[in-house]
């Protein structure tokens, strides 16, 4: 089993250990299949360089958007859950390109005894630009509520 993360094990300004994740053409068409996101711009080469002047299809955002839940569900997971999550898209990501989800610790407080930590979350490409940035607050438990 995981060993729990508690509220007093974060750090403002600590950096979490980065996802890196290259999504394939192929993990793109069962993505989109699962999740019935249908846009043509996520599967058909010739669709997207002839309308959108694209090189390739697109990863799409919600795609994007589950490779940081996932950033963040690995780090506070046993006992911790995701209060909220925001996010916008900066730039187009490719198959085949290599992703790096990052997270950055930017607040902690407690209120109503819930200890709650705020983050900054991205994706970068592979020459470090941010393609996906926004904000999560995570919900973590107390070391002294656990014994």
């Amino acid at each position: 089993m995981a060993k729990s993360l508690f509220f007093e094990d974060v750090k403002v300004d600590e950096e979490i250990a980065p996802l890196i994740k290259k999504p394939t053409k192929r993990q793109v068409v069962e993505w989109i299949a699962a999740s019935e996101e249908y846009a043509e711009v996520h599967f058909d080469k010739d669709f997207a360089q002839q309308v959108r002047v694209l090189p390739d299809v697109i990863v799409p955002g919600r795609l994007q958007a589950a490779f940081l839940v996932q950033l963040l569900a690995d780090w506070i997971r046993p006992q911790g859950r995701i209060a909220t999550l925001s996010l916008r898209s900066r730039a187009i990501d490719f198959p085949g390109k290599t992703l790096i989800c990052r997270c950055k610790v930017i607040r902690k407080w407690v209120e109503k005894e819930n200890y709650y930590v705020e983050c900054e979350v991205w994706s970068e490409g592979e020459k470090g630009e941010r393609t996906v940035d926004g904000s999560a607050i995570v919900n973590l438990p107390d070391q002294g509520m656990s014994k």
